[in-house]
């Protein structure tokens, strides 16, 4: 194992060797050993993408789950956001974006003062409250928390509305709350009968605390003791405005949503029937001022048959109904001080406010608002197919604009293109495939039409006459090739059925298609891991294994290094297979593992010889090879690691000759057919488009 982070070990074994009489260096391997960064193999200067496609600024990517903090200036005339890794503030309701402080603070608790001048984010790491000016985006100033505690549980963080306190809430009780002006300490405290879910404070300085069973009330600044009472069954899951001075929640007794007064304990307002079994509090929002309330109802027996509804709290009456923009989720909405406007979170990253009044959204947007997962050149260049968990369409690579929309629908998005002017598209609202002419989405041809069946994956063979798919069906899975120009089924294997059967390493658990769907892929552990007496860890042996599903015969086992972080992509020929995997990295004092190394390898399934590995020390989880990509004849190989860093490396020599910051959790990579141009698809639906050309020309024939 390599001992310097910085080192790369690259083993070539190429066919050519052979035939300049070198058989024997070939068979013991060549190892080149080289420093990043020295001269000779320093990268090319980090560039910028050519284009983003898409228009939307207002966008944040979802991660960790569906919560993501977003709160409002006084005047509802800006919106902040925080996920961790991105800090950013929108004017409202156009969502342009006003500042990004990603690069200078990493947090998810933020606020706006009272007056709305300055914007506050706590750096939970430092526990210290940064305060920057909302006008000009600088730091004004940093507040160091006093006498905070280590606490041994998890702990929840909160910046009450005017940003004036901090509060955590820990899962063995303790409640502290700071203000964050100074950084003194105001109080801390243990909860005798509850672990409190949240702590709102009120601009009279009335932090509010409850859970499932109880609701209690404390001044700040006296610690005193102002109310208690009991919520069990009598507000189920309850939530509150941001001031926490009106609170929501499913009533047992009424069958209904009902609206209550903290202080008093007493309901107000109107009710909203529903079910209980339906009630989820992280479906629903209070406006700041109390008046509007946010939830769905049904709209038929399906879930994605739901539409946000806005009430009028006083009456408990919808003021107005509409389906959600983009996707169907419901869940985490937002709504504006006011109430005027509201907009889903859910899973997305693209937001489009909708006027609670009308139900109209503010301004359509052409972006993917989930994670973009499918990308495929047309052979052109002209045009990208764009496939994510929302819309499948077609894009403009000169202009960046969006073009065709073939289908607008939740569901596993595959989309890949035929030739210049037609594409392939799976995803539907009623199951099959359909053939689509990209420039004016015009339908073809169908294929499985109205049956309610859908694909899991789907690759275009080498030829361009047929495809295979994995077929979803009651009766279980199937492996289905049909031709492209009449839509018959060419030939069909059913999947054995290894429900049971957990292990990646189960005989015939498949992990998809490959070689334009002529294979599946599987692995086989033929060494497990192991920890050596001298404490160093064998990493043991898998092989993948390339099955020909026509046949069910293993056409190809190719020896892995290791089988975590694993990827696969082929040229478009399927001249080359590329691989990425990892080591199974494990921090040293949990089992004591060495940290691994990750590796990109590179067959030749012409001769079956490996072509090309790289491998690389770990520096820790991320550092992993996360995605591949390869370019026509192998020329380019470019990976995704680091959540967001892309590297393009010569497929012949393995040198680095290229580095790429996307800032931006990366899911897939794709070459266009003349490996000029790389895209980058991403988790916050955007899409990326990288010059690559002159990393191509250092990796001419002449270059190696």
């Amino acid at each position: 194992m390599p001992g310097h982070i910085g080192k790369l070990i690259l083993q070539i074994r190429c066919a050519s060797y052979l035939r300049l009489g070198l058989l024997a260096v070939v068979c013991s391997g060549i190892i080149l050993t080289c420093v990043t960064g020295s001269t000779s193999d320093t990268p090319l200067e980090p560039s910028s993408p050519i284009r983003r496609l898409g228009e939307s600024e207002f966008r944040l990517t979802a991660k960790d789950g569906q919560h993501r903090p977003f709160c409002f200036s006084p005047d509802g005339k800006r919106i902040a956001g925080a996920n961790w890794d991105e800090v950013r503030i929108w004017s409202f309701p156009d969502g342009k974006l006003l500042h990004d402080f990603s690069d200078r603070i990493d947090s998810r608790c933020i606020a706006f003062s009272a007056d709305g001048e300055r914007f506050l984010a706590l750096e939970q790491r430092e526990m210290t409250v940064y305060h920057f000016d909302v006008q000009t985006g600088k730091l004004t100033k940093k507040v160091k928390l006093a006498d905070v505690v280590d606490e041994k549980g998890w702990t929840r963080y909160w910046l009450s509305a005017d940003g004036r306190w901090l509060c955590t809430t820990e899962v063995y009780s303790h409640v502290t709350v700071w203000n964050t002006e100074t950084g003194e300490r105001q109080l801390r405290m243990t909860m005798q009968k509850m672990v409190p879910f949240h702590a709102p404070v009120s601009r009279q300085g009335i932090l509010t605390l409850w859970d499932n069973l109880f609701l209690e009330q404390y001044d700040i600044k006296t610690g005193k003791q102002l109310g208690q009472s009991k919520l069990y069954r009598r507000l189920l899951s309850p939530l509150s405005n941001p001031e926490g001075t009106l609170m929501a929640g499913y009533s047992i007794e009424d069958q209904a949503i009902v609206f209550w007064d903290p202080t008093t304990n007493e309901r107000v307002g109107g009710k909203i029937p529903a079910k209980e079994r339906g009630w989820r509090s992280n479906q629903a929002a209070l406006s700041a001022d109390g008046r509007r309330f946010v939830y769905w109802i049904e709209d038929g027996q399906w879930i994605f048959n739901r539409r946000k509804a806005v009430f009028d709290v006083e009456t408990g009456d919808a003021i107005s109904t509409f389906d959600p923009p983009d996707v169907y989720f419901t869940d985490a909405p937002v709504i504006s001080p006011d109430g005027k406007y509201v907009f889903p979170t859910g899973g997305r990253s693209v937001f489009t406010p909708v006027n609670s009044e009308t139900g109209q959204t503010l301004k359509k947007t052409s972006d993917h608002v989930l994670a973009v997962s499918t990308l495929s050149f047309t052979p052109d260049g002209r045009t990208l197919l764009v496939g994510s968990r929302d819309k499948r369409q077609a894009w403009d690579i000169a202009t960046g604009k969006s073009r065709a929309v073939f289908e607008q629908w939740y569901h596993t998005p595959c989309i890949a293109a035929v030739d210049n002017n037609r594409a392939l598209v799976s995803g539907l609202r009623h199951g099959g495939l359909r053939l689509h002419d990209i420039s004016t989405g015009e339908v073809l041809q169908q294929y499985m039409e109205n049956t309610d069946k859908h694909l899991s994956a789907f690759q275009l063979a080498k030829n361009g006459n047929s495809f295979v798919g994995i077929v979803h069906e009651p009766e279980g899975r199937f492996v289905r090739r049909w031709g492209i120009g009449n839509g018959k089924t060419i030939a069909e294997w059913a999947i054995p059925d290894v429900a049971q059967e957990r292990s990646a390493y189960a005989p015939n658990t498949f992990g998809g298609l490959t070689l334009g769907g002529s294979r599946l892929y599987r692995f086989d552990q033929v060494q497990a891991p192991q920890k050596l007496p001298d404490d160093s860890f064998d990493w043991g042996r898998t092989d993948l294994l390339l099955v020909d599903w026509s046949t069910q015969e293993v056409a190809s086992r190719l020896s892995l290094p290791a089988h975590s972080h694993f990827a696969i992509n082929n040229t478009k020929d399927c001249s080359k297979l590329a691989v990425v995997a990892a080591d199974e990295w494990h921090p040293k004092n949990q089992r004591g593992y060495g940290p691994g190394s990750t590796y990109l390898l590179i067959w030749d399934m012409e001769t079956g010889e490996e072509q090309l590995r790289v491998e690389r020390v770990r520096d820790d989880y991320f550092s992993s090879f996360s995605g591949v990509a390869i370019s026509p004849g192998g020329r380019l190989a470019a990976t995704a690691s680091h959540h967001s860093r892309i590297e393009i490396w010569n497929g012949f020599t393995g040198k680095l000759l290229q580095r790429l910051d996307a800032k931006n959790p990366i899911v897939v990579l794709a070459f266009s057919y003349d490996g000029f141009k790389l895209a980058s698809g991403h988790q916050d639906g955007s899409v990326y488009l990288w010059d690559t050309r002159p990393a191509w020309e250092l990796s001419s024939p002449e270059a190696r």
